[in-house]
């Protein structure tokens, strides 16, 4: 397939706007062979030769709203099967079905939901995704022999006219090869497919720029988000009137099954650059993880991007030029600074993502430091492509004390809920030196973690930190420099890896240790409680340093003794 030539397509930006402008008084109810011919004919006859290669069996590049697709006949297990060889994407990972109006989609799916209803009435067309029952028609190939298929309606103009010119329903994943940053230009498509496809529709930048939201309506009275997009989770949830569960990052990846959606089994839009994502409770916080991060590639002597808001751009410290420039601390002028956009702005973050990266990429930087967004609304779905592009597997961390029944328990349950409120990629678990394998935490441990923090200990059981246990860690943080040093004992090769948690927290010069509250009255414990709590926020600032899985360098540990104070959350899980 490839040494073919590509034809390019460039469509007007007035064509496009009228047919718009036309789309949208319509609806999407109006089926094609009514609003096809109003559309502008200069746009129908660009998009004809396209048009006729996706019947022929030929693969299309377009633009959506989204990002571009890569398109073949959805009816044609032949053609579906050239856009697996053309992107190198795996067999077992299903493609969308994108349809010109709702009247066709009759035809793609077994049944239509009163759901589907509501929610096309809504967000038809747009980046939404439904995932329903498949249709006899719908070939093995596109659904990865699922007994679904995902379908939806794009809202871009150049796509619907160019769906609806061929007459058949068209299969297309994002229009890359499998693993790199989803296009959200024409010149993107060129770069990853160029001679692989026989047209690309060039109708400008993609204005959304991550995937369309995907929701399984599949299991009845049980709809799941597989997929966050620009329709988000409150969208859903306040248009169907109940909440929508986000499936787990990753729950595909067993191996076992082919997963429900794209997206979901493996890792995707990755630049070649190594990411690595700035994350903070705050705004300052992520600000300081960045300098942090920039700091820690300086040292290694590694050339890095950075993709973060306005303000943080700004507030940057010069050091961060320096590293970048030479050392001379003159303004960055190699385009190694690129702005999400205003601090807030998930949108403009969203639509400058994938492109950001693939510039940064052009640069030639090693490493792409990006500061992380509010894990809500559409930042949900720019922190699920961000992760993912990081191959963010989570940080193994684990608490050790003697008994494992107090401290250690106590700092796993308060390490676990801090880093769910910031959406580092980390997890932890806890043991003792001389635990009693199965013995619960401890009665006191559990009342003061319960009335300080909301947090629950009743499924603690308690294990032993053996040897197998200690290496499959990142990071072993003992309560004690005398834990500390019997676990190096245990496991030698590991000592850059096995910490005080006060070293590790605030730096090897306030190396201390986490008094046994065993026995002790019940503000003895509330007052460890507390001290753990303050040691594993600090701690948990310092984790976008710490490379998952990879035991080649230093774990950089956090320097200073700043306090920051205390917080008492509401409640937790």
């Amino acid at each position: 397939m490839a040494g073919q030539e590509t034809g390019v397509i460039g469509l007007a930006p007035d064509w496009l706007e009228a047919a718009a402008r036309i789309l949208r008084d319509l609806g999407p109810g109006v089926p094609t062979g009514q609003w096809l011919p109003l559309m502008p004919r200069p746009l129908a006859d660009a998009l004809a030769p396209a048009a006729l290669a996706l019947r022929r069996g030929e693969l299309v590049a377009f633009p959506t709203e989204t990002v571009y697709g890569l398109g073949a006949n959805a009816l044609d297990p032949s053609a579906v099967a050239r856009i697996f060889a053309a992107k190198g994407r795996p067999a077992d990972n299903p493609l969308i079905v994108h349809a010109a109006a709702l009247d066709e989609l009759a035809g793609l799916v077994a049944e239509w939901p009163p759901a589907a209803a509501t929610l096309a009435g809504s967000f038809f067309p747009g980046p939404l995704t439904l995932v329903l029952p498949r249709s006899p028609r719908i070939p093995d190939a596109v659904t990865a022999g699922l007994s679904t298929v995902a379908v939806r309606i794009p809202v871009h103009p150049a796509a619907r006219v160019l769906i609806a010119l061929a007459g058949v329903p068209v299969a297309a994943p994002s229009a890359n090869r499998s693993g790199r940053p989803s296009p959200t230009r024409a010149g993107h498509v060129l770069e990853d497919l160029g001679g692989r496809i026989a047209f690309l529709v060039d109708g400008g930048p993609c204005p959304v720029g991550v995937e369309s939201t995907v929701l399984d309506l599949s299991r009845p009275g049980e709809p799941q988000i597989l997929r966050p997009g620009a329709v988000t989770r409150e969208h859903l949830s306040w248009v169907l009137g109940r909440d929508i569960p986000m499936a787990g990052d990753g729950e595909e990846e067993d191996g076992t099954a082919p997963p429900r959606s794209p997206g979901m089994k493996y890792r995707h839009y990755a630049p070649k650059a190594r990411i690595r994502i700035a994350f903070g409770p705050d705004a300052e916080a992520r600000r300081e993880a960045l300098e942090r991060l920039a700091a820690d590639a300086a040292a290694r002597g590694v050339r890095f991007g950075v993709y973060a808001s306005q303000e943080t751009l700004a507030g940057l410290a010069c050091p961060l030029v320096a590293a970048r420039t030479g050392g001379g601390g003159e303004a960055v002028a190699d385009g190694t600074r690129i702005s999400m956009g205003r601090r807030g702005d998930a949108s403009t973050a969203a639509a400058g993502l994938f492109d950001a990266l693939r510039q940064l990429d052009d640069t030639g930087v090693a490493e792409i430091l990006v500061e992380a967004v509010e894990d809500t609304g559409l930042g949900t779905a720019v922190m699920n492509r961000l992760r993912r592009a990081a191959r963010a597997e989570p940080v193994r961390v684990l608490f050790v004390c003697s008994g494992n029944t107090c401290r250690s328990p106590m700092a796993e349950a308060l390490f676990n809920f801090r880093v769910a409120r910031t959406g580092l990629a980390a997890a932890a678990r806890s043991a003792g030196l001389s635990a009693r394998p199965g013995e619960p935490a401890s009665a006191p441990a559990a009342a003061a973690l319960g009335d300080l923090f909301g947090l629950d200990l009743s499924d603690h059981r308690a294990r032993v930190a053996t040897p197998d246990l200690v290496q499959d860690a990142d990071l072993v943080l003992a309560m004690t420099r005398r834990i500390r040093d019997r676990l190096r004992d245990l496991s030698p090769g590991r000592e850059e890896r096995i910490l005080s948690l006060s070293e590790a927290a605030l730096g090897a010069d306030h190396d201390s240790d986490v008094e046994d509250p065993y026995g002790g009255d019940p503000e003895t414990y509330r007052r460890t409680a507390l001290q753990l709590d303050r040691l594993v926020r600090r701690l948990a600032e310092s984790l976008p340093l710490i490379p998952s899985t990879s035991a080649d360098r230093p774990i950089p540990a956090a320097s200073g003794n700043r306090d920051t104070g205390q917080t008492t959350p509401s409640g937790g899980r």
